[in-house]
């Protein structure tokens, strides 16, 4: 792993696509675990790209590929250090190859920290509504 949190920047942790199943089964916190538990639907095709600061923190995006939807999680202990945005940027750019155009994150409107997060990372605000913020990727 990556030795101890504050190493390194998002862009030099270890990172890789794992089967969300491998994590959800890892010595990881209890809320990645619930957090993951809740994003997964047995019906849709999921992958796990997980960047690692330490042994138990990390970056974590989820890609629903069947459904093109993402989510992103940060570990409690790395927050409030822009670290969220550029490893967003990053995985962004290692999703899988595929037939996906437009890539969509469906955002908590009081999640303040994620909706700033994905449009540092990357991602287009494509609809504004009462209670979520929409926003895409668009892929070549």
């Amino acid at each position: 792993m990556a030795g101890e949190i504050g190493d390194g920047a998002p862009d030099l942790w270890p990172a890789g696509w794992y089967p969300p199943e491998v994590l959800t089964t890892a010595q990881t916190p209890a809320e990645l675990r619930a957090w993951l538990w809740s994003g997964l639907d047995a019906r849709i095709r999921s992958f796990a790209w997980w960047a690692s600061a330490s042994e138990s923190e990390g970056f974590l995006l989820l890609y629903h590929q069947s459904v093109a939807q993402l989510g992103f999680w940060l570990s409690p202990g790395l927050r409030g250090r822009g670290w969220g945005k550029v490893a967003l940027r990053r995985a962004l750019t290692q999703l899988p190859n595929d037939a996906n155009t437009v890539v969509l994150a469906e955002i908590a409107k009081e999640n303040t920290v994620a909706n700033r997060t994905a449009r540092a990372g990357g991602m287009r605000l494509i609809a504004d509504q009462a209670h979520r913020t929409i926003f895409c990727l668009d892929r070549p």
